[in-house]
C-alpha cells in the first residue's frame, strides 16, 4: 500500500506557516526564527546583523545606502514579529501600523470609447472643444494630441498606425468640433515614433518585434 506523503514526512510549503516578507525566502526566515532564540544578547545582536546583509546581498534594493539599510531592518524586525530584543541602527516603524489611504482611488467609471488611446485622451480632446481657448492655444493642443494619438497607435499595433485614421478619431472625439487633414498636422516621422516606442518596451518584447 502506497503511503501518503505526508506521512513519510515530506514537507511542504502549503502545510507550513505563511511567510510574513515572502520575498526573503523560507530560509531566512528560520534565521530570524533561530536569531529569536538566541539567549545571549551579544550572539543576537551579531546574528541580527549578518542576517541583514545576506538579506541585502540576496534583495539588491534601488535607492541610497541610507535609506537601504532603513528598509532591511525594518523588514527584520517584521520578519521577526517585533519580538526580537536587539539594538536597531534605526528607529523601527511597525507595518502594521503604517497609515493607509482612507479612500481607494476609483476607476473611471465610463467606458472608454478607444482602449488604445486610453481615458486621458478622452478628457483632454474634450478641452478643445472649450470656447475659453485661443485658436492658437486650440491649434497647439490639436497638434500634440494628434501626435499623441500616432504614437499610441504604433504601442497598440505598428501597422495601425495611420495619420488619416488619427484626424478622423480626433473629429470623432471632438465632434466635429477639429476637422483637419493629415497635411495640415506637423506629425512626426514614423521611423522617429517607432523607436521611441521600442525603447519603452521590455527587452523580451524588442526581441520578438525584431524576429
Amino acid at each position: 500500500m502506497i503511503q501518503p506523503l505526508t506521512t513519510l514526512g515530506v514537507d511542504y510549503n502549503t502545510q507550513r506557516p505563511a511567510l510574513p516578507l515572502p520575498e526573503y525566502g523560507r530560509t531566512i526566515q528560520q534565521m530570524v526564527d533561530y536569531c529569536k532564540l538566541l539567549t545571549n544578547r551579544d550572539e543576537r545582536q551579531a546574528c541580527a546583523e549578518a542576517i541583514v546583509c545576506l538579506m541585502r546581498r540576496q534583495t539588491e534594493m534601488l535607492g541610497s545606502q541610507e535609506d537601504m539599510q532603513t528598509k532591511l531592518w525594518n523588514h527584520l524586525a517584521a520578519m521577526a514579529g517585533y519580538e526580537l530584543d536587539i539594538d536597531y541602527p534605526i528607529a523601527v516603524a511597525r507595518m502594521d501600523e503604517r497609515p493607509r489611504p482612507a479612500e481607494h482611488i476609483p476607476y473611471p467609471g465610463s467606458r472608454i470609447k478607444r482602449p488604445h488611446y486610453g481615458h486621458i485622451l478622452e478628457q483632454l480632446t474634450a478641452l478643445l472643444t472649450r470656447s475659453s481657448l485661443e485658436p492658437e492655444q486650440r491649434e497647439a493642443l490639436a497638434f500634440a494630441l494628434a501626435n499623441h494619438m500616432k504614437r499610441s497607435l504604433a504601442r497598440f499595433n505598428r501597422d495601425a498606425m495611420n495619420e488619416e485614421r488619427v484626424v478622423s478619431d480626433l473629429a470623432d472625439y471632438t465632434e466635429g468640433s477639429v476637422s483637419l487633414l493629415p497635411n495640415e498636422v506637423p506629425f512626426r516621422r514614423d521611423a522617429d515614433i517607432i523607436a521611441d516606442v521600442q525603447q519603452m518596451m521590455p527587452t523580451k518584447h524588442k526581441k520578438r518585434r525584431q524576429r
